[in-house]
């Protein structure tokens, strides 16, 4: 099952999923925020995994994208040592 709604350009969805041979739920929710020249976008899964991006529009043909990810299940027990950040950049001609 999906679902997805859209208002003036910022979006929230969902997406459940059921695994007839493990006989479990998948899910995932995700949020995109847009402004002017940039982009939000935070997405959770049911497993504890918490995604985010901010997105800027530099240029007409080239974007900028700064993402991390981080399992929330390893704050409680003192596994996160740090976050990792990525850095994309799309140019379009």
């Amino acid at each position: 099952m999906y679902f997805n709604h859209e208002n003036n350009g910022n979006v929230a969805g969902g997406e459940f999923a059921y695994d007839h041979a493990e006989k479990k739920f998948t899910t995932k929710l995700g949020l995109k925020l847009a402004q002017e020249d940039h982009t939000w976008k935070f997405r959770v899964h049911n497993d504890g995994l918490v995604r985010a991006a901010l997105q800027w529009q530099l240029h007409k043909a080239c974007k900028a994208t700064l993402n991390t990810s981080v399992n929330l299940k390893d704050v409680p027990a003192g596994k996160v040592s740090g976050v990792p950040l990525g850095l994309t950049l799309e140019v379009k001609y």
